[in-house]
């Protein structure tokens, strides 16, 4: 699976929470939010640093 397919697995809760393959949500801080909505529209590809909130909910905290 490219990025591009990645990329369409992502669907939007709200304005800072996405679900990814219908698994997992990931909390978007707000510090963090434009250069996630770079990633997203696939103008640039970063690692992230997470942190477990919950089974289910990650949390966004770095971007390399």
């Amino acid at each position: 699976m490219g990025p591009r397919e990645q990329m369409s697995n992502f669907k939007p809760i709200n304005d800072s929470t996405y679900n990814y393959f219908d698994k997992i949500d990931i909390e978007v801080p707000s510090a963090l939010k434009n250069e996630f909505k770079k990633i997203m529209t696939e103008e640039q590809v970063r690692y992230g640093h997470f942190v477990f909130i919950s089974p289910t909910k990650i949390k966004l905290i770095k971007l390399d």
